[in-house]
């Protein structure tokens, strides 16, 4: 932040309970100054005072509850409501700045200055460090809890500082608003200290299986090649072939001079495209045995065995006459893990010219589901890790996202499992928490074996 000479702050506040204390009085009263008719108000209003609970005991209802304030995590009004909750806040502060009480920061000297951006329930504040704005800071929350029943939790709120504020005032701030100091606001929630590539795992390896945007894109651009190779009489596969490939073929076409970005993009493709490829057995006669990729073995589907055979040896000399496997020849001249794999590929009694398919659809059509997976499971064996087999699944995963329970308590569950929940030892290790000693007597440091 370019603020001069003088220093900035930062302030990221966490509301407690959000929605839970949301003053029915207030929001109805911001509604009508924003100016919402009257009629219009009343009926938002009375869907939040109509609402009444009741818990379950033994299977029972047992009680009858009516709530004066909060409303409804997991409504879709909600979200919306709680905005105008946080505009009372907001023109708070934008009150204070025009009486210049207090400043906010520019990213460089031309633009606005911002003092405030909010994001769901969390609030964040960028300030000029000077004497005066800790006690208008103050003021402000201490008028927004009052009237709006919001309630500032600061021990997961954090602040920080450009270098320019000296070590005395962070202190004293900190100390003034309650507020721990952080180098940087980092994610507490946990589902963010875990690498992105470990949440993009599937669900039953720990992961939560969002998509990584690299393989996606490549997994399409494959697509794409599929449609090029599959399909010749397209017009769009006649021109690609006659501009870059006209005497040759797509899995052998290079990049050349002077190539557009689409072109260099698909070649990408290709390179994933061309990984799940493998020879579907026919008469034999277009397949060499050492040289091409042919047997159900991934990752390469080639031939390993030390040559028995002649190299440019071709697969219709492992087939007899009538349409069988030579089962003495395969086994005299390959592995056994290579034999099984080969006898294990059917032959028809009427054979067909051979052809290439992807390996990992039955049907042998590219897939973007099976192009994605593929492009997965390449990067994790790159980095050392695993790929995707069945027996790699750990069963405690299938356990945890089968479970009768909503969707929040299963993630709790993979949260809790991962130890990323915001327990204070796990907060003090991030320094967002001065202390990891539990908060509710002296039971030692709050981990999750204490939870």
């Amino acid at each position: 932040m370019d603020d001069g000479n003088m220093g900035a702050m930062a302030i990221k506040l966490d509301m407690a309970k959000a929605y839970d204390r949301v003053e029915w009085c207030f929001l109805e009263a911001m509604m009508l100054r924003l100016g919402f008719h009257r009629l219009w108000v009343q009926r938002i209003m009375d869907c939040l005072v109509t609402v009444s609970f009741s818990v379950l005991w033994k299977g029972n209802p047992l009680g009858y509850f009516v709530p004066s304030c909060g409303i409804r995590q997991g409504c879709p009004l909600s979200p919306y409501l709680f905005l105008f909750v946080a505009e009372g806040f907001s023109r708070l502060l934008q009150q204070a700045k025009a009486t210049r009480q207090i400043y906010g920061v520019r990213i460089s000297r031309s633009p606005p200055s911002i003092s405030h951006l909010f994001h769901a329930d969390d609030s964040f504040l960028f300030l000029e460090a000077n004497q005066a704005t800790p006690q208008v800071i103050k003021d402000i929350l201490c008028i927004y809890e009052k009237v709006s029943g919001q309630q500032i939790n600061f021990q997961k709120s954090a602040l920080s500082f450009s270098p320019y504020v000296r070590e005395e005032y962070q202190e004293f701030l900190s100390g003034f608003l309650g507020v721990p100091v952080v180098a940087c606001h980092e994610k507490y929630d946990g589902i963010h200290w875990l690498r992105w590539d470990s949440l993009c795992r599937n669900k039953l390896k720990g992961g939560l299986g969002f998509r990584d945007f690299v393989d996606f894109n490549q997994a399409l651009l494959a697509k794409q090649c599929w449609r090029l190779f599959s399909l010749p009489d397209l017009l769009v596969t006649k021109v690609y072939k006659g501009h870059y490939y006209p005497s040759s073929s797509l899995l052998s076409a290079s990049v050349g001079r002077s190539t557009s970005l689409i072109w260099r993009s698909l070649l990408w493709g290709r390179e994933l495209f061309a990984s799940g490829l493998r020879w579907r057995v026919g008469d034999g006669w277009l397949i060499f045995i050492f040289r091409d990729a042919w047997i159900p073995i991934p990752y390469t589907f080639r031939i390993y065995s030390p040559p028995n055979l002649l190299f440019n040896s071709l697969v219709s000399e492992l087939i007899i006459v009538d349409g069988y496997w030579n089962i003495e020849l395969i086994h005299h001249s390959f592995w056994a893990r290579e034999v099984e794999a080969i006898l294990s590929i059917p032959l028809l009694i009427a054979p067909t010219p051979d052809r290439l398919c992807w390996h990992y659809i039955r049907n042998g059509l590219y897939t973007f589901k099976s192009g994605y997976q593929l492009a997965q499971n390449c990067r994790f064996r790159n980095e050392g890790g695993e790929g995707s087999s069945n027996s790699q699944e750990d069963p405690v995963w299938k356990y945890v996202w089968n479970l009768n329970a909503p969707a929040a308590t299963k993630v709790f569950f993979w949260r809790a499992i991962h130890d990323i929940l915001p327990c204070a030892f796990n907060l003090y290790r991030r320094h967002l928490l001065f202390s990891p000693v539990c908060s509710r007597g002296k039971m030692g440091y709050e981990t999750m074996v204490l939870l």
